[in-house]
Formats: C-alpha cells, structure tokens, sequence
C-alpha cells in the first residue's frame, strides 16, 4: 500500500504512525505498543522513503487521528505537506471517527481502495479505485493466529512475530 500511495501520490516519503491506543480496538486483544513500534521499524528498514514515527507515544492517552495530524503539523507543517492515506476498510468507518469532517479539511485524505469495501463517502476525500494488496492486518493476524501463515510479511517481521509469539490462539493459553 505505501508504495502504491507513493507512486500515485508522487510522495517523497511516507511516514507510519503506530497508534497508542487506538479507540476502535479491544487493547487486551492487541500487541503492544511497543511490539507494533517494533514490527513497523522493521518493516521500514527495508525501504528508503518509509519513516516511522512513535509520535502517538508522546500524545499518549486514546489515539484520534485529528489530534495526531494537528500535532504534526504543529511540529513539522513547515518542512511538510502531510496527506493521510487510509485503506478502503478505513473508509468505511471514517465517519465515526472523531471530527471526520475537520480532519478532511485538515489535509487531503487519500483513499485506496480493497475490493470488497467502501468506495464512496460523502466526506471530501480522493479515491483511487485500482490494484491493491489483498492483505488487510485483521486477516494477517488472524492467518498467523489459526496457521502460521505470513506469507504477506517480510522475513524480518515474520521472525519478530515468531520469536514473540505474537497473534498466536488465545485457545491455546498465548498473549498477542
């Protein structure tokens, strides 16, 4: 996804934000932060133009994404022309975050959509319609959890997980 959001985009860099809490997950269900922090670095060492920032670390408490974008513009809005991309999964929520409407007019939203979800929304977003990683974290979780399966993930990340055993069966006594 980031390298599609980059070539349709024409993006310099693009920079993932690992969420503190974010408020539409069951925390007791999830990685740690820090496990997420982790993976994230991992996977941004294999590519020059993905930068991870722990930024939503530092914010602390429920992760609103308009908080964190007013954050970084705040913080960079100088050097930076921020875009948030999102996934059409995301879109189909959008609406119930908070402030969706401020946060589109915070900066542009761009959408790449999955086959199978949204791809409409009355609020002013760009969508891009077109080929797309079927993978979604929700079915990668859930591959690793039932089989093992990580044939979405780089072998870095694949071996974190491994060693941490993370998104392993609740069923059979493991901590994600």
């Amino acid at each position: 996804m980031a390298r599609r959001a980059k070539a349709l985009l024409d993006l310099d860099e693009i920079w993932l934000l690992p969420a503190w809490s974010p408020p539409h997950k069951n925390t007791s269900e999830q990685s740690s932060f820090d496990h997420r922090l982790a993976m994230t670095e991992l996977l941004a060492a294999e590519s020059e133009f993905i930068r991870v920032d722990p930024v939503e670390r530092e914010l602390g408490g429920t992760s609103y994404t308009i908080d964190t974008v007013r954050h970084l513009k705040q913080e960079h809005g100088r050097q930076c022309e921020f875009q948030l991309i999102i996934g059409g999964d995301s879109l189909a929520d959008l609406d119930q975050w908070r402030q969706p409407e401020k946060l589109c007019r915070e900066l542009p939203v761009a959408v790449l959509v999955r086959a199978g979800h949204a791809s409409e929304t009355t609020l002013p977003c760009r969508i891009f319609d077109g080929e797309t990683h079927p993978a979604q974290s929700r079915e990668i979780r859930s591959a690793i959890g039932g089989n093992g399966n990580v044939r979405w993930l780089t072998a870095r990340v694949a071996a974190y997980i491994k060693t941490h055993a993370l998104y392993q069966s609740r069923a059979e006594g493991e901590t994600s």
